[in-house]
């Protein structure tokens, strides 16, 4: 739902458009009749919060890795153990800060406001 890559010594972090679909009513993304993406708020906030846990290790590393993306050897071990598990902490860390500030409530209201003046 996300990608942050290094280029040029420049971290660019995008998000997946999928999210507007939230915005005219949809919780749910289907890619499949079978399958389908969580598109809701706290979906947005995990992948914010897993982007810049990448964006934190390329500007750290100048390499990033995490258990979703992560290079794996022919064991189906990771290459770099100790960046996946920075980046799980990374991630759990980020989220924490953004659920407890004193702006969350704000933006969690303001994101269904405009999802529903849309209908």
């Amino acid at each position: 739902m996300g990608n942050c890559c290094l280029e040029k010594e420049k971290v660019i972090i995008s998000l997946n458009q999928v999210y507007l679909f939230n915005k005219l009513g949809h919780e749910r993304y289907f890619s499949t009749p079978e399958s389908y993406l969580d598109i809701g708020f706290k979906t947005l906030i995990e992948t914010i919060s897993h982007e810049l846990a990448h964006y934190f290790q390329f500007s750290k590393h100048k390499q990033s890795s995490c258990e979703s993306s992560g290079a794996k050897n022919i064991e189906n071990k990771f290459i770099y153990p100790e960046l996946v598990s920075e980046h799980t902490k990374f991630t759990r860390k980020i989220k924490e800060m953004i659920v407890n500030s004193a702006e969350y409530p704000i933006l969690e209201k303001h994101w269904k406001k405009i999802k529903y003046e849309k209908m």
